[in-house]
């Protein structure tokens, strides 16, 4: 069963929300990002570990 689970993650700038997103969608660490100034948003079906 499918659910959308909506996630605001907020802080400080340059503290690493955006590498923290991508590093759960896309299960790696990026090495680079271009510094975003505005709201980003992104969509991706994650299933949860049963472990």
């Amino acid at each position: 069963m499918k659910k959308d689970v909506r996630i605001l993650l907020v802080g400080e700038p340059r503290v690493g929300k955006t590498s923290l997103i991508m590093s759960l969608v896309s299960e790696e660490f990026p090495e680079e990002i271009v510094v975003d100034l505005n709201t980003s948003s992104f969509a991706e079906y994650l299933q949860p570990s049963t472990k």
